[in-house]
């Protein structure tokens, strides 16, 4: 008795390994984008981010997901339809690069309120420790056009706004 039910377990495991190995192929293969809210008129804000890295001097930048955005911002994710987004990875000064497209204009005064919220807080943390990044800071501001939010913190905001215009 001992003898089959050792078998019979054995292959019960087996045959669970065997499943939780094996991948299935999507069965729909009707060509479709990737989201169903993308408008074809969409703005690649993963692109846009790498041309600004690309061709503007910026610290060490680490590129945070769209989960990261509540963390950093408090972006709510149902909010966002699409992000790109960086931070200065030494921690102390305040170079940062959001980018987001609203999943709807409500979406949007909330992430519009929320981007205007971190740039004051950054400000009021800067204004006795670091002099000049709160100077910096005080000349960015949160910007916003249909859909699209962003907030360019660096003392090279100008330029980062020149690449982004030309996608509008």
């Amino acid at each position: 008795m001992k003898k089959i039910l050792t078998a019979v377990l054995t292959a019960v495991f087996v045959f669970a390994a065997a499943a939780c190995g094996t991948t299935t192929a999507p069965t729909d293969t009707t060509a479709q984008p990737q989201s169903a809210n993308t408008p074809a008129d969409a703005i690649d804000l993963a692109g846009v981010m790498q041309e600004m890295l690309g061709s503007v001097t910026l610290p060490e930048m680490m590129t945070l997901t769209q989960d990261d955005l509540i963390d950093y911002f408090g972006l709510e994710p149902q909010w966002c339809a699409d992000s790109a987004a960086c931070i200065n990875s030494n921690g102390y000064e305040k170079d940062e690069i959001v980018l987001v497209r609203a999943a709807d204009a409500e979406s949007a005064a909330q992430i519009r309120a929320c981007l205007e919220t971190s740039l004051e807080n950054a400000a009021a943390e800067m204004q006795n420790y670091l002099p000049q990044q709160y100077a910096m800071i005080r000349k960015c501001k949160v910007e916003s056009r249909d859909l699209y939010v962003w907030l360019f913190i660096s003392d090279n905001a100008d330029q980062m706004q020149a690449i982004l215009d030309k996608y509008f």
